[in-house]
């Protein structure tokens, strides 16, 4: 008997629902890492160099090999994907947004099914007729259990706004306390102050060895962004609480500022 036979006799003894709930629960996992190498370009060709990035890709790597697991039917492999992705969402910055809600649950339900399925294809029960209602019932509880775990850990982690607002401000006091400005940043730019108006940061550059009015809008716009992107987008002041960062670049009464949000984070 070839290969070719054995997997046309597997298909025909094996429910399609358990197929694919397992070919969703490997997709899934490739999905998930191609996701994850388009945002980590996006965020490298925006200047940040966070070990989120880093590790991100320690992700990918984990990924891609699970899905290949999940592919071979193994359960091992389906769980870990499973609590991979609950985990990672566990500790990723808080986004709230109807989009990523959205994926959340779809994904969440994707890995629940390859663990379902994984779990019904090494059963007895494989070449018996599966109700695909059972099925789905069966892997929407898995999800709703995940989820609720996530939502759960989320609520008892994340801090009150008056909480964060209070602990932001106490890290820019001690900054400022420390002596940490005025501080050369490089052979023209030099960081005067940061600080905190309402709810936006600002930082005031002052330009040296060179005319400000000499240095192009689109130039200090980019390195500005950068600074913003790496400095902010992944921490949960810009993307929950609605901080504002403006920079503002100084010379005699010459003066140029540009200022960015949450928004600018998905630019």
């Amino acid at each position: 008997m070839t290969d070719m036979d054995v997997k046309i006799s597997e298909n025909n003894i094996v429910s399609p629902s358990i197929n694919r709930l397992i070919k969703n629960g490997w997709a899934a996992a490739v999905a998930s890492a191609l996701i994850t190498v388009a945002l980590d370009v996006y965020f490298w060709m925006s200047g940040v160099r966070a070990v989120l990035v880093y590790f991100n890709l320690i992700y990918v790597l984990v990924s891609c090999g699970l899905a290949y697991g999940i592919y071979r039917r193994s359960r091992v492999c389906a769980v870990l994907m499973l609590l991979l992705f609950v985990l990672d969402k566990v500790y990723a910055p808080v986004t709230y947004s109807s989009g990523n809600i959205v994926f959340f649950v779809m994904f969440m339900m994707f890995f629940s099914g390859g663990v379902v399925g994984t779990f019904w294809y090494h059963s007895k029960a494989r070449s018996q007729d599966v109700s695909g209602t059972k099925v789905m019932l069966l892997t929407a509880l898995c999800a709703a259990i995940c989820i609720g775990f996530v939502a759960s850990v989320k609520f008892l982690t994340t801090d009150s706004p008056q909480k964060a607002w209070h602990e932001f401000h106490q890290q820019l006091d001690k900054a400022n306390a420390k002596g940490n400005f005025p501080a050369r940043l490089d052979y023209y730019t030099v960081v005067q102050s940061a600080e905190l108006s309402d709810k936006t940061l600002i930082y005031t550059y002052s330009v040296e060895n060179t005319r400000l009015a000499d240095i192009s809008d689109s130039q200090l716009e980019t390195q500005s962004r950068a600074n913003f992107a790496r400095a902010y987008c992944a921490g949960n002041m810009v993307q929950k609480y609605g901080l504002q960062v403006e920079y503002v670049y100084t010379q005699g009464l010459t003066e140029k500022s540009y200022s960015y949000n949450k928004k600018d984070c998905m630019d």
